[in-house]
């Protein structure tokens, strides 16, 4: 059956508040950042955070009648700090192009259409374009 975990430990644990960009004086983002894309980007999360923050508490639900703005920084903050830079937009792992890549592989060096190293070549090639298309390019769109 299911089990109760308790979760006060843990929760005791987190910080009670982050000295984060989100929390200073606009001229202090400008001042200590000293880089206007940054200023800009603490903007932009600020706005999701305000846009989220707005669509929970219109969503009706008498657990979040009582969270503040501060309450939801806090937890998006902490959400952040402990689990993941952004969001992950990655595609699922799939076994399949590397199952594939190994047939060709073999097929390649079995067959005597090239060398062995010339397959790694490809093979190389596949694993650098999974991690392009799941880690990098995520992040500039």
């Amino acid at each position: 059956g299911f089990q109760q975990i308790d979760m006060q430990p843990w929760l005791d644990s987190l910080p009670r508040e982050f000295g984060t960009p989100i929390h200073w004086t606009k001229q202090d983002q400008i001042d200590l950042l000293q880089y206007p894309h940054m200023v800009e980007s603490v903007e932009r999360q600020e706005k999701q955070w305000d846009a989220m923050y707005k669509t929970l508490l219109s969503s009706g639900s008498s657990a979040l009648k009582g969270m503040t703005w501060k309450d939801f920084v806090w937890g998006c903050e902490c959400a952040r700090s402990r689990a993941f830079s952004g969001g992950y937009t990655g595609a699922p792992f799939n076994p399949i192009i590397y199952v594939f890549t190994l047939l060709l592989v073999t097929v390649y060096v079995g067959l005597n259409l090239g060398t062995l190293e010339q397959a790694a070549n490809g093979a190389g090639l596949v694993f650098c374009a999974s991690v392009l298309r799941d880690f990098v390019v995520p992040k500039f769109f």
